[in-house]
């Protein structure tokens, strides 16, 4: 369905970063599946104001218009995305009765065909999964009944076989899996509400899990990315002490894989999370989330960035609209901020913040 064109870039913090706003998505989500190929933005799923997951995709073309794709099999939100040669996977997600889905389905986004793959050994949200070797492989998650699971193994795209692995040591979901060097790295996650702090990191090669040492601090609804021999671990909430109260926390820390050693960097401008996080052109920017303000938990509009040369965040611009539950995703030289909560409930807003050279 063509909307009109991409508007003008907005105002500028800093002159060489910028955020400007695409045209709205057709219709308000939260919870959807992102990414971008070549100049094409792809939304897929996600949830609506009443709380229910949709079957939707659209897609943004070079024309800077949303287009409507075929619909997903079925009705899927909080799903997992794995990028390959010619299709996008989907990987576990709820349906809209609020179930853990066991299916993975296909889109072709040359044929704009989807399909139903394969099935998993147990309905999952919250998993992890990643391209390797053409293989899909896919690692925990909780099942509708909120029970963490240790499940490991891989769809091997050639031969259309799921393969069982051995299981992680520690059950977990929402957690996070970086890929360097022929490691698979899984930090931290929950357990029910527990978060975790354990990484855990298995060769490739030979197939071994090892143990590697925990997160300094524990944390819930953080954000961690890894970056070349880094993992970043950001932001979040940790349980106040004495208190039900959760304490948001300006943490950041970073874990060395070269030496297996923890640091502690500079904080974060602003208390923060449930926020977007990408790493662009070697640099870490944070958008939105959630922070404490007068003691009161309240969305937040600012966008940061950290410098490795002051070893410090600094402000770059502000979204729009104050925003959490974020979609975003990498694109062209910037970060894509898609959907997410805000004023009023789910919404359509995309904006893009863009790293001159």
């Amino acid at each position: 369905m063509a909307t009109s064109n991409l508007s003008s870039p907005s105002l500028d913090i800093i002159p060489q970063y910028k955020i400007s706003s695409f045209q709205d998505i057709p219709k308000p989500r939260v919870y959807c599946s992102v990414c971008s190929i070549d100049k094409r933005i792809f939304v897929i799923g996600g949830c609506d104001s009443k709380g229910k997951s949709l079957n939707t995709t659209f897609v943004y073309s070079e024309s800077c218009n949303w287009e409507i794709w075929p619909k997903i099999p079925r009705n899927r939100s909080a799903s997992t995305l794995v990028l390959t040669n010619n299709s996008i996977f989907l990987i576990g997600g709820v349906d809209e009765n609020q179930n853990a889905i066991i299916e993975v389905d296909s889109l072709n986004f040359v044929s704009q065909i989807w399909r139903t793959d394969f099935s998993l050994p147990v309905g999952v949200v919250g998993c992890g999964a990643f391209l390797y070797d053409n293989k899909i492989f896919v690692v925990a998650g909780a099942t509708t009944d909120n029970i963490s699971q240790r499940f490991f193994g891989y769809f091997d795209i050639l031969n259309c076989l799921w393969v069982n692995l051995p299981d992680i040591p520690t059950a977990r979901y929402a957690m996070s899996t970086y890929v360097y060097d022929d490691f698979l790295y899984v930090i931290g996650g929950r357990d029910v509400l527990k978060p975790m702090v354990e990484i855990e990191a298995f060769d490739l090669k030979q197939s071994i899990w090892k143990t590697l040492p925990s997160i300094p601090s524990r944390r819930a609804y953080s954000c961690t990315l890894g970056y070349k021999k880094y993992i970043y671990h950001i932001g979040g909430v940790s349980e106040g002490v004495g208190t039900w109260k959760p304490n948001v926390r300006k943490l950041c820390e970073r874990f060395d894989i070269s030496t297996s050693q923890w640091v502690k960097l500079k904080p974060l401008k602003y208390r923060r999370t449930d926020f977007a996080a990408c790493i662009i052109m070697d640099k870490v920017i944070v958008a939105g989330g959630v922070s404490e303000q007068n003691d009161q938990l309240v969305p937040i509009s600012d966008a940061e960035l950290y410098s490795y040369e002051k070893d410090k965040w600094e402000s770059i611009v502000s979204l729009s609209i104050p925003r959490c539950s974020i979609s975003c995703c990498s694109y062209l030289a910037g970060m894509l901020i898609i959907g997410g909560m805000g004023p009023g409930g789910p919404q359509k807003k995309v904006e893009f913040i863009q790293i001159s050279s």
